[in-house]
């Protein structure tokens, strides 16, 4: 028995290191700090699916059309912009979540024919809809046909001049 005293007094801080080190190791494998990644917020957007979005093309007023997903960070973010463009312009954005839709369904293919204007991402050439996937999207819709679009956030300035250039917003400030 003094033999197992003694050694433990001798070896103690090398226990005690042994010991921490488990502590350590445990509490680094078993506790997660990645914080939630943040969802959009939608609820000031006029939410549409694949199957009743013809109805934005069947008017002549001019509507501002969002396509993105709840999880995609870069449209978390540009969404903050957007609620206080449409707020200060008080227009409504449409809001289209990639992540609900059936691309192999035919509402779906009928939608993306209509994104037929002609852009360029990356220096790569296409068509607007060649490019579906990447998120933002931000298309005006205006006498039944897409007249313009962008992939990516947009800073106020350019929101306001697109929003205004194509009738959306009217130029005219909310209050």
């Amino acid at each position: 028995m003094n033999k197992v005293l003694t050694h433990l007094k001798n070896n103690f801080v090398i226990y005690l290191i042994i010991i921490t080190c488990l502590i350590i190791v445990g509490i680094t494998l078993f506790v997660n700090h990645e914080p939630e990644p943040e969802k959009l917020d939608s609820s000031l957007y006029n939410k549409v699916n694949i199957e009743g979005i013809d109805y934005l093309f069947n008017d002549s007023t001019p509507k501002l059309l969002l396509i993105g997903t709840d999880s995609c960070s870069a449209t978390v973010k540009y969404s903050k912009t957007l609620n206080f463009e449409m707020i200060k312009y008080n227009y409504k954005v449409y809001y289209l979540n990639l992540e609900e839709v059936d691309m192999e369904s035919d509402a779906y293919k009928n939608f993306i024919k209509k994104l037929d204007l002609d852009y360029e991402q990356d220096g790569k050439p296409g068509k607007f809809y060649d490019f579906m996937g990447l998120t933002p999207m931000t298309v005006i819709i205006k006498n039944g046909k897409m007249v313009y679009g962008y992939i990516g956030t947009m800073s106020s300035g350019a929101l306001d001049t697109v929003t205004e250039l194509y009738g959306v917003s009217h130029g005219v400030v909310n209050g």
